[in-house]
């Protein structure tokens, strides 16, 4: 699985969009569970998911990648669950924010994830 999906160099396909997505579902759901045993296991995870989410959005949100996948629909189901799970938390991840951040990102990738793709 490559860091960026969409890194400009790539066609990107189906099974990819979903692993990464899935990836991002599991390791979330992962996270959540850790949350009442270990908080700092999954206070962990979430720093981690959040550093490759934060990648993936600067990479999406480049005038050159946008132009360059805009018509794509995978792109286009990836770059809003990449948003809104990056969007849900603004400054630290604390433990008091830690399992919502997870809730978030699990919930919106299973949102966007492509159910149909024609």
């Amino acid at each position: 699985m490559r860091e960026l999906l969409f890194d400009g160099k790539h066609d990107v396909n189906t099974d990819e969009v979903l692993e990464k997505m899935n990836y991002f579902i599991t390791t979330a759901r992962k996270g959540m569970e850790l949350y009442k045993k270990d908080p700092k296991a999954s206070l962990e995870i979430a720093k981690k998911i959040r550093g490759e989410l934060e990648k993936e959005y600067k990479n999406n949100s480049l005038k050159r990648i946008e132009n360059l996948y805009k018509d794509n629909k995978l792109f286009n189901y990836y770059r809003p669950a990449v948003h809104e799970a990056i969007a849900s938390i603004v400054g630290r991840i604390t433990y008091n924010n830690v399992y919502s951040f997870l809730y978030d990102v699990e919930y919106y990738m299973n949102y966007y994830l492509p159910k149909e793709i024609s």
